[in-house]
Formats: C-alpha cells, sequence, structure tokens
C-alpha cells in the first residue's frame, strides 16, 4: 500500500467500523448509561476517543448524556426534605456537578460539545426547581455565616463550587435581591466570619454582573465604615457615649440601598 493512499484507506474504516456501529455502541443495555451508572470512566474515556474519529457519531454520546443528567438533578428536586433546606439543596447539587466535570474532564477528555450538554442539563434542573435561585443566595449565607468556620484553606473552592452553578442560573435577578438583603444583614450583625471570603464572592459577583451590581456592596461597607468613624468620635466627648446611662449606637445607612427596612417609631419616656 502506498503511503498516500493511508489517510483513504483510514477514512474507509472509520465510515465502516465507528459511524455504522457507532449507535449501536450507545445504545446498548451496557452502553453510555450502563457506564455513567456504574462510573466506568476509563470504558466512556475509551468510547469517546474512538468516536472522536467521526466526531459526528459524538452525539449518541451527547443524546445520553444530557438526560442522565438531568434525571439525577430530578431525584434531588423529588426529595421532600431536601427541597425544604437550601443547605442540603444546594450542596446536593454542588456534589452532583462535581462529580459530572469530572467526567467532563477524565471520561470524556474536555471535548466542548459535552461540556456545552453539562451546562444546559444543570439549566434544565435549577429551571425545574423555582427556589434554586433563592437557596443559592441563603447557601451563600450560610456559608458566610457559620459554613466556613474552621475551614479557612477550603473557603475559596467552597465559593467557587457555588458560582460553578450561579454561572448557568437563569434567574440570576432572583439570586442578587436575595443575597443583596442576606448580605445586608451580615454588616448589620456583625454575623459573617471570613472578610476574606466577602471579598471574594463580591469579586465573583462583579465578573459575573458587572462593576454597577457590586458598587452596591461596596457603598454598605462605606456605610458601615462611616457609622463605626462616627461612633468612635462621638465616644471620645466628654460622656464617653453614654448619656444619662444610655449608650448611644446608631448606624448611618444610604436611603434605598439596603432593602426595604422597617420603620420603628422611638418612643422615649415623659421624664
Amino acid at each position: 500500500m502506498c503511503i498516500r493512499d493511508r489517510p483513504k484507506l483510514m477514512e474507509q474504516l472509520d465510515n465502516q467500523i465507528v459511524k455504522t456501529h457507532a449507535e449501536r455502541l450507545c445504545y446498548l443495555d451496557t452502553g453510555v448509561v450502563y457506564m455513567l451508572k456504574s462510573k466506568k470512566v476509563e470504558e466512556l474515556k475509551q468510547l469517546t476517543t474512538l468516536l472522536k474519529r467521526k466526531s459526528e457519531t459524538l452525539n449518541f454520546i451527547s443524546e445520553k448524556l444530557r438526560p442522565y443528567i438531568v434525571a439525577r438533578g430530578e431525584q434531588i428536586n423529588g426529595e421532600k426534605e431536601v427541597v425544604e433546606d437550601p443547605v442540603q439543596y444546594i450542596s446536593k447539587l454542588v456534589e452532583l456537578k462535581k462529580e459530572m466535570d469530572m467526567l467532563m474532564t477524565e471520561a470524556f477528555v474536555g471535548i466542548e460539545q459535552f461540556l456545552k450538554v453539562n451546562d444546559l442539563a444543570f439549566q434544565d434542573i435549577m429551571d425545574s426547581f423555582e427556589m434554586a435561585p433563592r437557596f443559592m443566595a441563603e447557601y451563600n449565607d450560610h456559608l458566610m455565616r457559620i459554613g466556613l468556620r474552621g475551614k479557612e484553606a477550603e473557603a475559596e473552592g467552597m465559593i467557587e463550587n457555588v458560582f460553578g452553578l450561579f454561572k448557568l442560573l437563569k434567574a440570576k435577578d432572583v439570586f442578587t435581591e436575595r443575597n443583596k438583603e442576606l448580605y445586608a444583614m451580615r454588616l448589620l450583625q456583625h454575623t459573617s466570619i471570613s472578610d476574606q471570603a466577602e471579598e471574594s464572592l463580591i469579586s465573583k459577583l462583579k465578573v459575573e454582573l458587572g462593576a454597577q451590581h457590586v458598587a452596591k456592596y461596596i457603598q454598605m461597607n462605606v456605610d458601615m465604615k462611616n457609622s463605626r468613624e462616627g461612633i468612635e468620635n462621638f465616644k471620645k466627648k466628654d460622656h464617653g457615649g453614654v448619656i444619662q446611662g444610655v449608650e448611644l449606637l446608631v448606624k448611618v445607612l444610604t436611603s434605598g440601598l439596603w432593602g426595604n427596612m422597617q420603620n420603628v417609631v422611638c418612643k422615649l419616656p415623659d421624664d
């Protein structure tokens, strides 16, 4: 055989062997779904490498992959206790995403087609549960108040795991509104356990949503800083910040920035 004929021969072999049998290989009882359920990573990689020789046959894997991921997500959406608890729900979704991302790298060798399928599947999962955006914000709040305690070295990775889901979220406006409310409460109540983690969260929001969105968070911090300095200056006066046995603590907040704050009427005694 002339070496110049080799490409043509290989093309014919791929057509006869790969293209002809690809669909049957993927749809067998021991095909793609079985390999996914059984975590046959090496076998999936071998199948992907084979079908990549005729790229159009990769669609047969995609046709099985997206429904499989969505079905796994629907199992989470169908667990009564889980869908009533933001921390449980997002934790399970994060673990599923990590598992699928591992497959994208190790089994499906980072092929763009499968990465898109993975993203679309998680969009389907979160779209089918209307509380997902709100739960994601509440999960972030849990991390900032409790979840990151003693896990400083893991903090960046834990935040990044959530943002891996956030990037795929369609109803980002629902998330951002709830997230801003919870951030405001953490500032006012001093319940955040890591300023560095909060800065990382804001930085990631800036990348995804733009500087205009993050400006609100920055102004909140300015309000808190100015209020803190105002009280410190007030305490330097002769009364030391305590008047007739009452210590005055005031926070001056930018109107319209901190959400729907309830107006409370302060009634002082007549004497």
